[in-house]
């Protein structure tokens, strides 16, 4: 286990940084979770490599983006596959998730409420829906359970909290898609995932 200082930046949210602080949970490694207010990070932005969150410092230093954080962690957590080539499908499949999230940047603009709630719903029944039925292929090419190999990796974390958030946060409907529920379940029901879920702070996205 790493004896490095951890302190993650982000919003008191979801978004991107919920699966580092779940990758964080998995490999039972002390962190510190710095939830910045609007205040706070007007007085830290500049600070910041890219100006933008998540960040997270490594004693004392520095590393933004939240693919480049979620490698570094499954590397010293030893959870990022074990060839070179497993990396590189860790990575694949975590990058898979901005397809999804690009579109949905357009329905997060909209402040018509009445207007939001219908491009929601056509954003769940068209990207959402493509998105499950590939990750549920991609689960079920693999054998079930693991995106890679045969254990669990950063990527399973990943796409566990991105399948929690279009299912509890936009209806979506996991129960088709019978290997993403099977690798869902396994990771929802960690002793250690399990706690911090029904103990953390409830927040919207």
């Amino acid at each position: 286990m790493s004896t490095a200082n951890h302190k993650l930046i982000y919003s008191d949210g979801y978004g991107r940084g919920e699966p580092l602080r779940l990758i964080f949970v998995y490999a039972g490694a002390k962190f510190e979770d710095f939830r910045t207010t609007p205040e706070i990070w007007e007085k830290i932005k500049e600070e910041q490599p890219f100006k933008q969150v998540p960040v997270l410092e490594v004693n004392g230093v520095k590393l933004a983006q939240s693919a480049a954080i979620t490698s570094y962690l499954g590397n010293t957590f030893g959870l990022n596959g074990k060839t070179p080539f497993e990396n590189a499908q860790v990575l694949q499949f975590i990058l898979g998730v901005d397809d999804v999230l690009l579109s949905f940047k357009e329905v997060y603009v909209i402040k018509d409420e009445a207007e939001k709630a219908i491009k929601v719903k056509e954003f769940v029944d068209t990207h959402v829906a493509a998105f499950f039925k590939n990750y549920d292929h991609f689960y079920a090419k693999n054998g079930g359970l693991h995106l890679v190999g045969k254990s669990v990796t950063v990527a399973d974390i990943v796409l566990f909290h991105w399948f929690w958030t279009f299912s509890n946060k936009f209806g979506a409907n996991l129960a088709p898609y019978k290997e993403i529920k099977k690798a869902y379940d396994a990771i929802a029901n960690n002793p250690k995932i399990k706690a911090y879920l029904e103990s953390r702070p409830v927040r919207d996205l």
